[in-house]
């Protein structure tokens, strides 16, 4: 059973005085700031807050999620977009995919479940949401640098 997120109330609210306002002076024109950069206009503001809400909401849901066999599709269900949006908007406010996303959260959780020497590199493996040790250490050895028993010894 997925779990949703829903939107509270005060965001629709904004948006919807936003796109009010925005109707009532018209079209705005693109104006330049003194970089040479273009100024966004009102319509372009409010797409990238709601994209910035729906990342959050995406990187909140993938974190409490991390665990568990999770995928971009879950994860647009959970934000109620389409998979191909929710990729672009992850792209586009954080620089990285949605597998490096996920593949950093779940080395952060392992490089932690390390310190611990009573468990087994395959045991962290898992709990942290892999189901194949192969890839996990692949993934690690990528992301760190060394494999997750060197890093492991280098406590």
């Amino acid at each position: 059973m997925t779990e949703r997120l829903g939107r509270g109330s005060a965001p629709v609210t904004e948006a919807k005085e936003l796109a009010a306002g925005a109707q009532e002076g018209g079209p705005q024109p693109e104006t330049e700031d003194p970089s040479g950069e273009k100024e966004m206009s009102p319509e372009e503001k409010e797409g990238d807050r709601a994209g910035s809400f729906l990342v959050r909401q995406a990187l909140s849901y993938m974190e409490a999620h991390f665990a568990e066999k999770l995928t971009l599709q879950e994860v647009a269900d959970a934000c109620y977009v389409s998979q191909w949006h929710l990729s672009k908007l992850l792209n586009r406010h954080t620089g990285k995919s949605f597998y490096d996303i996920l593949h950093s959260l779940r080395i952060r959780a392992a490089r932690k479940l390390l310190e611990d020497p009573s468990l087994r590199i395959g045991d962290v493996c898992e709990r942290v949401g892999y189901a194949d040790t192969a890839h996990f250490a692949r993934v690690f050895k990528k992301m760190v640098g060394m494999s997750a028993n060197e890093y492991r010894n280098s406590l």
